[in-house]
């Protein structure tokens, strides 16, 4: 796929690779929020903006524990039913100016911040905004991002994904995305959000 502003960047200042969501397969997902069809290959990656901050990974064993006649619990004796697969929950954060910001940076090392804190202030969006610099974050990530839940053509089922971000490699399907738009800019169009992902482990088969 074509390479957005952002990795153009990376890809120019020589930073290391940000966290992704990488295809493992193919996918011919109708776009609910566009009507538009979207054709994923494999290997096909969607860079997130900002590395996340946090992320949490969840593992659980089910045991049912034994109770006797008296209503109590044996503490000896149980059974595992099952191990469930894990589960991955992150937040995201994407800002309309923060690829402009980096662009236009007089910094002179070949590193570039990906903290929050580096987002630009509302004096700086409002001048941004005027000279038309602000990206399309809906289109260029949070659709993208959303149509990991859709289900494909092909399949029947949502794509399966691998999330990379430093050492961890989670492959698994993407079961939930929640939006929260968080400004705004005076025509209406969202010009920060958060994302809210969810993701439950599995394997290619």
């Amino acid at each position: 796929m074509q390479k957005n502003q952002l990795e153009m960047i990376l890809e120019k200042e020589g930073v290391p690779q940000k966290a992704c969501f990488l295809l493992q397969e193919n996918a011919v997902i109708e776009d609910v929020m566009t009507g538009s069809t979207i054709y994923w290959k494999t290997n096909d990656s969607i860079i997130v903006q900002l590395n996340p901050t946090s992320y949490t990974i969840k593992k659980e064993t089910n045991f049912n524990p034994k109770i006797n006649f008296g209503g109590k619990y044996n503490k000896n004796y149980g059974a595992f039913q099952n191990i469930s697969p894990r589960t991955l929950n992150m937040k995201l954060l994407f800002d309309a100016f923060f690829e402009t910001e980096q662009k236009s940076s007089t910094k002179t090392n070949n590193t570039i911040s990906f903290q929050t804190e580096s987002i630009m202030g509302e004096s700086n969006v409002m001048t941004a905004k005027q000279d038309n610099k602000a990206i399309d974050i809906q289109k260029i990530y949070i659709e993208k991002i959303m149509s990991l839940t859709s289900l494909s053509k092909d399949t029947l089922r949502p794509p399966l994904v691998t999330f990379r971000y430093g050492s961890i490699h989670f492959t698994g399907y993407v079961t939930s995305v929640d939006v929260e738009y968080k400004r705004f800019d005076k025509e209406g169009e969202p010009i920060r959000a958060e994302i809210s992902l969810s993701m439950k482990e599995s394997k290619k088969e």
